[in-house]
């Protein structure tokens, strides 16, 4: 009996498929970082590892170790980085759990992620280039996304956006964070950000502007206070080519997750081929209402999802196939997907 189970949920894991690429994962489990990870800046404090009881509290999807970065010395005026990657990666989504803080008596902290950096770029500032997104959970309530160009003294930038952080956070917690970077043509650079699963913001942001850049190296961004890390996952994107810059979906498309099976998250992708108020729901194999993705108004465009794996109560759901709903108007759409714990 038992290998029949088997037998029928492996012919259901294959007939679900499975999605993009992983280009690099890291879950500090060998109790020490990847030997890919490398300082951004010369002579600052490198990414370690520490025992996850070590950290401020147990991620519950985490392991024995998590990663410890922070600018212990004020080297770099209270912020750390670490990348690992090429300088010429393209195209690419990298997501954690972040351990977030919230009106530090220490300061301000920022933690985050990395994207399209750079040390030998110049932009219009300084050296050092960089795109971040990252939660800043102190008086201004907000994630910023925006370049940076650091110059020791002061971090200049020409690319800067404040999101709203209303209603995402309470208390110093493990966030999962997710930033995803598209080089659209030589002239625009496209990012897209989730936070514990949810978009945030706008659909997209776009630079367009004298520093726009297109490739580099991803990573994580920490402060002087200690910021954790695990379960960084970086994913493969379909690029973006210059004939396909101005295009829309030409049809109503709810594509398969990746990636599936999943635990703890995966990504719901859909096309929408004309405007109007839009949900995703998932639900149950029984049918029983589980969660709400997207309930907004939105543009004929691709659109990228998260689930984490939760309930609306914020709760985690057991292990088992769950069905997700895209619906706009009258047309609707649904596919089944595999949480395997």
């Amino acid at each position: 009996m038992k290998q029949m189970l088997l037998v029928i949920l492996s012919l259901f894991i294959l007939s679900l498929g499975y999605g993009q690429t992983v280009i690099f994962s890291e879950d500090f489990e060998s109790g020490t970082p990847s030997d890919q990870w490398e300082p951004f800046w010369d002579g600052e404090e490198p990414l370690s590892t520490v025992a996850m009881s070590s950290a401020p509290a147990v991620l519950l999807d985490g392991g024995n170790y998590v990663g410890l970065l922070h600018d212990a010395d004020g080297t770099y005026t209270g912020y750390a980085m670490a990348v690992a990657g090429d300088v010429t990666l393209q195209n690419y989504a990298i997501e954690a759990d972040v351990y977030c803080y919230v009106n530090n008596t220490a300061g301000t902290v920022y933690s985050g992620l990395v994207v399209y950096a750079d040390s030998s770029h110049a932009g219009s500032e300084s050296a050092e280039f960089y795109y971040k997104l990252v939660a800043d959970f102190d008086g201004s309530n907000r994630f910023r996304l925006y370049n940076n160009q650091l110059s020791m003294t002061i971090f200049n930038y020409t690319f800067s956006h404040d999101i709203d952080a209303t209603g995402y956070y309470t208390t110093d917690a493990w966030h999962k964070m997710r930033l995803e970077a598209t080089t659209i043509d030589s002239n625009t650079t496209r990012f897209v950000c989730y936070f514990d699963g949810f978009p945030i913001g706008t659909p997209y942001y776009e630079d367009t502007g004298v520093d726009v850049y297109g490739q580099g190296k991803f990573g994580l961004y920490g402060s002087a206070i200690a910021n954790y890390y695990d379960n960084i996952v970086v994913y493969d994107l379909d690029a973006v080519g210059v004939e396909d810059e101005n295009s829309l979906p030409n049809s109503f498309e709810l594509k398969q997750n990746y990636p599936n099976p999943f635990n703890p998250t995966t990504t719901i992708s859909y096309n929408l081929l004309s405007e109007g108020f839009t949900t995703l729901k998932i639900f149950d194999i029984n049918g029983k209402y589980i969660n709400t993705l997207v309930a907004q108004n939105q543009i004929p465009q691709n659109y990228t999802v998260l689930w984490n794996g939760t309930d609306i109560s914020g709760m985690k759901v057991p292990s088992g196939v769950y069905i997700y709903r895209l619906t706009q108007g009258s047309v609707s759409s649904h596919n089944k997907m595999m949480l395997l714990k």
